[in-house]
């Protein structure tokens, strides 16, 4: 979860975290929180404009309209952190209303874009005074004579308030009757003028090569991928994955395909990727959910990599028992040909835990494998003094030094005369690499056969 660095006028600069982002059109809109308060932070084709204190959204708002029917990216999705650090200030400043409209003329935007802009604030500005100010833009290009430009904002107020009388009075309004049909016939012209609705009539593939020469890559990647999951094909695939690997680092590139399949998990191209990925990273725990949830991919050289991959694991992931989804389907899948992977398993899992829980974790596993069979034995001779001396040699077997000192230090108590007992505790100690305590009990042991 990433911190932004937010200057506001009262409190301060204030270290929040993100938590979601929304994209929609040409906005951006992020939610992020401190201990005590949640904002909203909006984006306009991906640059900074303001944030403010999170309230009730209006539902039929625009803002409402954003959160309902917008792309949603969580906390980890790594367009929060490129929407952060997109900027080059250490911090972001929050701006009240008067700043916001001094700081869009002074950033040169149109007055449609103004407009539009002046919408997403609905929930946090009387409608009122909103419509005041669009309104004033749309009398500056009336007064300019500029009708294609009074239009633009006419259809930004037939958005904001339908049912207001004014609108609907621009709306019947003689002089806009040409424009009117011009946007229904889509003409050639009008694309040029406006750059809404040219946005909206093109397609995704003009929208993707709009973006980019705009230098609005995160709104590219995620028409893209909005694509790809309405028409999982292999063509808008490759089209996605060239973006991200274009725009994005390879770790971020994997986050960004693990999110693509929360929304198209049965898609087989990105399955492969995340699998080959997932292997190449060496993210063994990642992996599990994938084999298990699609068994139907494993082939022999995907096996082979999972016995590699695990073999290679057995000691970093903790608890052991984590592995035993991909241990089951190895099992399963390779009967008899993964004997001493398993018993490296067994012996990791007799680490982490101890004998009682051992034995019932292996009981989800085929009780005809010998090793199985080893623990299920240790577990019914553990309270017979008669079978100690079998039950630390199994536990040395299995690498568990100190409970098989254990049983050997019982069993020379029981059997005093009996050199066995203190040739397995010398044995244990030489493999603990205690050489002292080693070349005492292997004297004690000389003396016990020589005093026999």
């Amino acid at each position: 979860m990433d911190t932004i660095f937010l200057e506001t006028p009262k409190q301060g600069k204030l270290n929040l975290k993100a938590d979601r982002v929304v994209f929609f059109e040409q906005m951006q809109v992020m939610e992020a929180h401190d201990e005590t308060t949640c904002f909203t932070l909006f984006f306009y084709k991906q640059q900074y404009l303001t944030a403010v204190k999170t309230s009730r959204v209006k539902i039929d708002s625009y803002l409402g309209r954003i959160l309902k029917e917008g792309s949603h990216y969580g906390a980890a999705h790594p367009f929060l952190q490129a929407l952060i650090k997109s900027h080059t200030t250490p911090s972001l400043r929050k701006i009240s209303y008067p700043q916001l409209k001094q700081q869009m003329e002074k950033n040169r935007y149109s007055r449609q874009e103004q407009a539009k802009i002046l919408t997403v604030f609905e929930s946090f500005i009387p409608k009122k005074q909103l419509f005041k100010d669009i309104k004033s833009l749309f009398y500056q290009y009336r007064r300019e004579g500029n009708m294609s430009g009074a239009y633009q904002i006419v259809r930004v107020l037939q958005d904001f308030a339908p049912k207001n009388s004014f609108v609907r009075e621009l709306g019947n309004d003689l002089s806009f009757k040409k424009l009117e049909s011009m946007y229904l016939d889509k003409s050639a012209k009008l694309l040029e003028r406006d750059p809404f609705f040219k946005e909206e009539c093109s397609s995704m593939i003009e929208l993707r090569a709009l973006f980019e020469e705009e230098g609005r890559y995160l709104e590219a990647v995620s028409i893209v991928m909005a694509d790809l999951v309405e028409h999982p094909t292999q063509e808008n695939y490759i089209h996605y994955t060239q973006l991200i690997e274009h725009y994005f680092p390879s770790e971020q590139q994997i986050v960004m395909l693990e999110h693509l399949y929360e929304l198209i998990p049965a898609f087989p191209p990105l399955i492969e990727d995340l699998f080959r990925s997932y292997v190449n990273q060496k993210e063994v725990v990642s992996l599990i959910p994938l084999i298990v949830n699609h068994k139907d991919i494993l082939n022999e050289d995907k096996l082979n990599q999972m016995e590699d991959l695990l073999e290679a694991s057995l000691s970093d992931i903790s608890p052991t028992t984590r592995l035993a989804p991909l241990m089951k389907i190895l099992v399963e899948e390779r009967t008899g040909r993964i004997d001493t992977l398993f018993e490296k398993y067994v012996i990791s899992l007799m680490s982490s835990t101890d004998l009682e829980q051992a034995i019932a974790h292996l009981n989800e596993f085929p009780q005809t494998l010998p090793i199985v069979r080893k623990v299920k034995r240790m577990g019914e001779i553990q309270e017979d003094f008669d079978s100690i001396q079998e039950l630390g040699i199994s536990y040395y077997e299995l690498h568990q030094l100190d409970q098989a000192l254990d049983c050997f230090q019982m069993e020379m108590e029981l059997k005093p005369n009996d050199p066995e007992p203190l040739r397995w505790i010398a044995k244990i100690y030489g493999a603990k690499q205690m050489v002292h305590e080693a070349k005492i009990y292997q004297q004690l042991c000389a003396d016990v056969q020589k005093w026999a």
